[in-house]
């Protein structure tokens, strides 16, 4: 069993974790289909590009519907469990080693994403990243860096403007994946169609959540930086707040550092495993870090980083080299 933040014990049993694929966000998923049904949808893709979604003063856009607006109000309310001294913990150590969170961004993060076989195929839908998997990088750093800088995760900071953001695009990506038959994410073959689960589910959710939070403080602590238990901690509380902002529900938050090993360990043993989108998608994101760095651009160095971040498993399995 795992303790979550509600000081719970929660099964991480198959039986829990199959309804969590079957379980998405209900409030979220209504804004979703009023955009839509409104034709509204990709006006705001536009602000969230732009990001415009909040105006200066602090408000949702007043370019968006009025049940919107006060969605968006409503559902950046913090959790009561909120610990200001942790995430001041968080945020400190973040100050002076957060910019190597950028690379362990591209060599950790998003490639343990990239091995759940069936979250995967969402991802490969947008065709975002295999398009512009620089903007991909530098929009996740950019939220990452929203959550973690001193006061983002206030009422009404960066941090939340940013969960929120990201919260109503899930959304839209859900509704035009679920109502679409041609997406590989929604089979119509329907064994296919109960291990997938509903596309962005609580499970592939709060898994993503994990490789910004376990898997970047593994990073730090594989790339020598020393983070005290209080920091690491810290760390795991902010990513829930964020998790809890995102609608990922709360049962599933682990109470600590050592419960979210736990469910990052039960979650990957369930869905680990080669797909072509996860190929795909990390050759397009190597790459693009390889672009952004001086010097060759056929350099080693960023394969070799990505397979001591993941291990040697997770690296063959997305068809990252060996160095020779």
């Amino acid at each position: 069993a795992m303790r979550n933040v509600l000081g719970r014990d929660v099964q991480l049993d198959d039986a829990f974790l199959d309804l969590m694929r079957n379980t998405i966000d209900p409030p979220a998923d209504a804004v979703a289909k009023t955009l839509v049904d409104q034709n509204l949808h990709r006006a705001v893709a536009d602000l969230i590009k732009k990001r415009q979604m909040w105006d200066p003063d602090g408000e949702p856009s007043r370019q968006l519907p009025e049940d919107i607006r006060s969605y968006m109000k409503a559902a950046s309310v913090l959790p009561p469990w909120r610990d200001q001294e942790m995430v001041n913990e968080a945020e400190q150590f973040f100050l002076l080693y957060g910019l190597a969170s950028s690379t362990l961004l591209a060599c950790a993060s998003l490639p343990q994403c990239y091995v759940m076989k069936y979250g995967t195929e969402v991802l490969a839908y947008t065709k975002f990243l295999q398009v512009d998997p620089t903007r991909r990088i530098r929009e996740t750093a950019q939220m990452v860096m929203d959550v973690m800088v001193p006061g983002g995760l206030q009422p009404g900071g960066r941090g939340v403007r940013a969960t929120m953001k990201v919260r109503v695009m899930h959304a839209i990506v859900r509704h035009m994946i679920m109502n679409d038959p041609r997406a590989v994410a929604n089979p119509s073959d329907a064994a296919l169609k109960a291990a997938f689960g509903l596309p962005i589910n609580q499970e592939d959710m709060v898994y993503t959540l994990l490789t910004f939070s376990y898997v970047v403080i593994e990073g730090f602590r594989i790339m020598g930086y020393r983070m005290t238990d209080r920091q690491r901690e810290g760390y795991i509380h902010c990513w829930n707040v964020v998790g809890s902002l995102m609608g990922i529900r709360e049962e599933l938050l682990p109470a600590s550092f050592a419960e979210a090993r736990q469910l990052f360990d039960a979650i990957q043993r369930r869905q680990h495993g080669q797909s072509e989108a996860g190929k795909k998608l990390t050759a397009a994101l190597l790459a693009a870090v390889q672009d952004a760095m001086p010097g060759d651009h056929h350099d080693p160095l960023i394969a070799a980083l990505a397979r001591k971040l993941g291990g040697d498993e997770t690296a063959d399995g997305l068809g990252i080299r060996r160095p020779t």
